[in-house]
């Protein structure tokens, strides 16, 4: 058996760096990253099967006009490694949009509402807990 690990097997319980993302808008919202290119050039399906699903969807849902604080220590520590990955980047979607869509539709659409990508510096800047807002009108 291999076991393929990113950084250190050795992990902490408590997270020491942050992203936290704000809902500004009336819909739930859904956000996922990729670490080594933008998450609008990779148009994906979000339809797991049964748990994986739902596990996906409620890690990482934020409802209307609230927040989530997600930590992202394997993602910093990944970054500090690797200084070829420039940014983290993080995308919005509406839930109702990925609940709604066919898989072969959303990867034609691809409804991301919100894409941001973060450096290594953005992160050091706000001292390793950075907040970010998804408003409508953005």
């Amino acid at each position: 058996m291999i076991f393929f690990c990113g950084s250190s097997c050795d992990r902490k319980k408590e997270n020491k760096y942050f992203i936290t993302i704000r809902n500004n808008s009336d819909k739930e919202i859904i956000f996922d990253s990729a670490t080594a290119h933008s998450i609008a050039k990779n148009p994906s399906c979000f339809k797991l099967g049964g748990r994986e699903y739902s596990d996906f969807i409620n890690d990482r849902k934020i409802k209307p006009y609230s927040s989530k604080k997600w930590g992202i220590d394997l993602t910093i520590e990944f970054m500090q490694t690797y200084p070829n990955i420039k940014a983290y980047s993080i995308g919005i979607f509406y839930r109702t949009d990925i609940e709604t869509m066919t898989c072969e539709e959303f990867r034609q659409k691809y409804p991301i509402k919100k894409e941001w990508n973060v450096t290594l510096a953005d992160f050091e800047a706000c001292n390793f807990d950075l907040v970010l807002e998804y408003t409508p009108e953005d």
